[in-house]
This record gives structure tokens, C-alpha cells and sequence, in this order.
């Protein structure tokens, strides 16, 4: 259930946010461009902050808690990202496309640092002596 419940909730943020993409692009729509705009600002911002304190140990175990538990297949995700950074440079908006691809570049490879690094104190704590 659980599951269900995380994919429900992958599809209706990242639709919704899809959605705003497509309106926003197309011209017809101003506030949802304005909007489209921030979100891929702020995404970009959070996955630098996330990226920059991996080593902080709160923030470790948060990405670690994400990268263990998907909603979806990694393909599925960075599909989606595909799609919206060639959605955004085809329609002229360079900067967003650029931005946005860097955010799901520094997603991946922070998910991938975390994973390794979860092996790594998990290896170390298996190797420690119980007693």
C-alpha cells in the first residue's frame, strides 16, 4: 500500500509539474510560465544544497532513506527528465533546459554518492567485532 501510495504521489506532482512545463512554454499562459520558472529554480537550488552536504549526516540519511526507497524505476525518472530539459531548450527556454538538466544530473549522482556511501558504513559496521 505504501508503494501505491508513493507512486500516486510521484504521478501527480511530476504530471503536475510536467503540465505546468507544457503551458508555460507554449506562450498562452504567463503566470504558469512565471511559476514553471521558479519551480526549476528552486529544484536546481535544493539539489545543489542537497549535493553540497552530503556530508552531513541528517542530510546523508535523508538521501539515503530516497535512493533506497524509489516510487519509481530510475529509468522512468530520468525519462521524464529527458523530456521536459529537450521540452525546454526546443521551445527556446535555454537557461531552464540548462538548469534543469544540471538539477537531474546533481540528483543522480547525489543518489549514487549516498548508495555508496551507505555500502561503506554498512561494510564498516559488519566488520566491527560484536561484543
Amino acid at each position: 500500500m505504501e508503494r501505491f501510495k508513493n507512486i500516486v504521489w510521484y504521478v501527480v506532482l511530476n504530471g503536475a509539474f510536467a503540465a505546468c512545463v507544457f503551458y508555460g512554454v507554449s506562450g498562452e499562459h504567463p503566470g504558469i510560465a512565471n511559476l514553471t520558472v521558479f519551480f526549476v529554480w528552486v529544484l536546481f537550488i535544493g539539489s545543489v544544497i542537497v549535493s553540497l552536504n552530503l556530508e552531513n549526516e541528517k542530510a546523508r540519511e535523508s538521501v539515503e532513506k530516497i535512493a533506497k526507497h524509489r516510487s519509481v524505476p530510475r529509468w522512468m525518472d530520468q525519462a521524464l527528465d529527458l523530456v521536459l530539459t529537450i521540452t525546454f531548450i526546443y521551445n527556446g527556454w535555454f537557461v531552464c533546459g540548462v538548469v534543469y538538466c544540471i538539477h537531474s544530473l546533481l540528483m543522480v549522482a547525489t543518489k549514487e554518492s549516498a548508495k555508496k556511501l551507505y555500502a561503506e558504513r554498512t561494510a564498516e559496521a559488519n566488520a566491527k567485532p560484536k561484543g
